[in-house]
This record gives structure tokens, sequence and C-alpha cells, in this order.
């Protein structure tokens, strides 16, 4: 299962449609947009006025963010795919990428690896 969820995100980021990666949307429409995924488990849904809200927090664009704040999204249909694979993928999958991106993220930005620490 595991193999089969990196698959399919490498799939979908190598063979994506460059022609569909521009769009310029507001956070209801792309809150309407993925909503309207077909999706079993309803903690599977974005919130992404909260989502963002918490991404830009340190930000003061972070106070400016409302439903008609326009945002550009780069490819939907990835979206879309992404919602379906989450649905799809046990949570327990989910939670071992999400630990591995905090703790690749940490090391990153303590300079873990840098020449001071060897």
């Amino acid at each position: 299962m595991e193999r089969s969820f990196a698959y399919t995100i490498c799939h979908f980021l190598l063979f994506r449609d460059t022609r569909k990666m521009y769009h310029v949307v507001t956070l209801s429409r792309l809150q309407e947009l993925t909503d309207s995924v077909p999706v079993m488990d309803r903690e599977n849904r974005i919130n992404w006025m909260q989502m963002l809200s918490v991404l830009l927090k340190d930000d003061v664009s972070a106070k400016e963010l409302h439903s008609e704040t326009e945002i550009v999204v780069r490819d939907i249909n990835f979206l879309y795919h992404l919602l379906m694979l989450l649905d799809s993928t046990p949570h327990r999958v989910i939670g071992l990428y999400q630990s591995h991106f905090r703790l690749s993220s940490h090391i990153l930005s303590t300079g873990f690896l840098s020449n001071e620490h060897k």
C-alpha cells in the first residue's frame, strides 16, 4: 500500500498536463471544487481557509484571507486525484508520510546536515 501511494504521487507529479497548470480561483471556488470530489471519509476533505491561515500564520497576508481571496492553483486535476488517493489510503500510511515530512523539515530547518554538525 505504501509503495502504491508513493508511486501514484510520483506519477501525478511527473506526468501532469502543463496546459492545465495555472488557474486563478477564489478560496470559496477552490473549496467548492475540492468538496465536489466524491470521497467516503470526510476527514479527507481540506478546509482551505483553515489550512492557509495555519501556513501563513506568521505572515501579514494571513489576516487578509477571505472567501473571495484569489489564489493560483497550478493543477486542479492533481488536487482531485490527491483527494481520491487520500480517501483510498489507510490513515496509518498517511500518518507515516506526515511524520517523515515533519522530521525532514525539522532536519532541514535546523541545519542539522550542514558542515557545522559534521
